[in-house]
């Protein structure tokens, strides 16, 4: 018995470090494209390293809120860090004011293939440490993190999970989209952010307006502070449609896994708390209080 808990011992202690070893490469990667690159504009103000490990860190508190084992809390850690590895976009000219809009399932299925190709070069006496199906489960995994946009209630759910969604699909999904449930404080920036990075030609009116290399008239500012004013009072919505979506979003799962992921998600009323007062406190600002407010998240 003792020379079988030791061999369980040895195997908890080097999956740990399997899985650490994905978060510091998926970092790596990340922030050398999302953080640090020459090009401003491919610098993420949402989609970087603070997110990604923020995904990382709700999804294992999910995955043992669900009872995930050693080696799926593995796969859910992998899948986690390079979820958002690969972020194109193209500007959308029809919604105006720089919008970017994300190559959705592309980025998804190209992240995956990252985290695949990772996968494969890990070895242990020349062997493959990772098998076929759970390379199809880490990029299910990845791939379903693409959410749906239910427009009654102006909010992000979901893809279609169901009493057969692998855990590990499930606790990856329900972490990206995890933030107003888990994270007050983490919600109310992310809101920002997210806003900075959707709207490229603010973004950019902002960072010139900082370093004093462009002007902006009277009217263009307007339109910025009114765009982020409506911006605040959706952030609002937003929230309170994760938390309609919720008990959809865990149904299917056993009552022990219900009960522990309720316990987790019970950070909605703050949230919606905090997006509220913010929206509020919005109405009467300028476009300078709305600049200072913004450009902590901006790479000048």
């Amino acid at each position: 018995m003792e020379n079988l808990e030791n061999r369980k011992e040895s195997s908890f202690t080097e999956m740990a470090e399997i899985g650490n070893s994905a978060f510091r490469y998926a970092e790596n990667i990340v922030r050398s494209r999302f953080e640090t690159n020459r090009n401003l504009e491919q610098r993420l103000a949402y989609h970087n390293w603070e997110h990604t490990s923020s995904v990382v860190l709700r999804a294992l508190a999910i995955g043992d809120a669900m009872g995930l084992g050693p080696r799926d809390k593995l796969l859910l850690q992998i899948a986690a860090s390079f979820h958002d590895s690969v972020q194109d976009w193209r500007p959308d000219q029809k919604k105006g004011l720089g919008y970017r809009q994300r190559q959705s399932g592309a980025n998804e299925s190209a992240s995956a293939e990252e985290a695949i190709v990772w996968m494969k070069e890990q070895k242990q006496n020349g062997q493959n440490i990772f098998t076929e199906d759970e390379y199809n489960l880490v990029r299910e995994a990845i791939v379903m993190t693409v959410p749906r946009w239910d427009e009654a209630r102006h909010t992000m759910l979901c893809p279609a999970l169901t009493a057969g969604t692998s855990p590990i699909v499930r606790a990856l999904a329900l972490a990206d989209l995890g933030s107003a449930a888990m994270e007050s404080v983490r919600f109310e920036q992310e809101g920002d952010q997210v806003f900075l990075e959707d709207y490229l030609e603010i973004a950019n009116a902002i960072r010139s307006f900082i370093n004093n290399t462009g002007g902006i008239d009277d009217a263009t500012k307007m339109r910025y502070v009114d765009a982020y004013k409506k911006w605040l009072d959706d952030q609002v919505l937003f929230a309170k449609g994760r938390r309609d979506f919720f008990e959809q979003e865990i149904d299917g799962l056993d009552e022990s896994a219900k009960s522990n992921l309720r316990k987790l998600f019970s950070h909605f009323d703050t949230s919606i708390k905090v997006a509220q007062e913010k929206a509020d406190a919005a109405k009467s600002w300028n476009f300078e209080q709305t600049v200072d407010r913004l450009k902590v998240y901006l790479s000048v």
